[in-house]
């Protein structure tokens, strides 16, 4: 999680890690209680929403000048729909849970692909094994909209453009993501990998939310197709942001909140998922 953590925690969360390295032990959830976050309205700076069904206002943690800042930006984006939520990654405090577009609430949604989030996964399960290190050089040619047999032979060739893996994973280059999966991991290693980060479940938190799903193929172009973010997977924001906690927690997983008091979000520790060092 260090070689991931500087590079990628501020793309989706918000807030400086400075707790300890273990929270609250987490006890067991109960039943989440749907509250309509597609009517959030925001009062004396506090901000609620209705249940759903019944309509009882409840409190809840999202920080108003935030929510509004973020409001704006989708709706002067002109996308036909768009989220964008984020936390406080010390408590998991969710900090805006906004979205625009006929297809409703999608922070929750687990509508579309995850497509290159995906390479995120792939990239911890590469440092995990130690084969892979963020300043290694790697080789590659094509890959740049999709990826093909050819695009996947190993060693280095006439042409390759050469690139440190670190600048791939900034840049999304496929290639590299598949020819590595390729000569370092089975479908074992990163379906592994992806279920550490809960990808199959629902996100950790305090309303419902719908289920990511990733299937990883044992063939070998599927296998590099599904490392790089082309396999069948589906992700919602809210579980993307919960990946990318996890990375700015060391790899601790920690429970998000969307209701109560925003001023008392407790830190509740779901343990380690992945190994500090990765």
């Amino acid at each position: 999680m260090r070689a991931l953590r500087g590079l990628l925690a501020l793309a989706i969360t918000l807030g400086a890690f400075s707790a300890p390295a273990l929270g609250k032990p987490a006890a067991k959830p109960r039943a989440p209680k749907d509250v309509d976050l597609a009517s959030i309205r925001i009062e004396n700076g506090r901000a609620h929403a209705p249940t759903t069904p019944g309509g009882d206002q409840v409190a809840l943690t999202i920080d108003p000048y935030l929510q509004r800042a973020a409001m704006r930006a989708l709706e002067k984006s002109r996308a036909p729909s768009g989220a964008v939520v984020m936390s406080d990654v010390r408590t998991g405090r969710i900090l805006v849970w906004a979205a625009i577009g006929s297809e409703g609430d999608l922070v929750r949604r687990a509508k579309y692909p995850g497509a290159s989030l995906f390479k995120v996964v792939t990239s911890a399960a590469l440092l995990d094994g130690g084969e892979v290190k963020m300043g290694d050089v790697v080789c590659f040619q094509g890959g740049e909209s999709r990826l093909r047999e050819e695009d996947l032979k190993p060693g280095c060739h006439a042409g390759d453009t050469h690139i440190r893996f670190d600048k791939a994973l900034g840049k999304s280059i496929n290639a590299v993501f598949g020819k590595l999966a390729l000569t370092h991991l089975d479908q074992e290693e990163l379906d592994g990998m992806s279920r550490a980060f809960g990808i199959g479940l629902s996100p950790p938190i305090d309303v419902p939310a719908d289920s990511t799903a990733v299937r990883i193929p044992k063939d070998k172009l599927g296998l590099a197709r599904a490392a790089a973010g082309f396999g069948r997977s589906k992700m919602s924001p809210l579980a993307a942001l919960d990946v990318m906690q996890t990375i700015a927690n060391r790899g601790e997983r920690i429970r998000l909140h969307v209701t109560g008091n925003p001023d008392s979000i407790p830190r509740v520790s779901l343990g380690k998922s992945v190994d500090e060092e990765t």
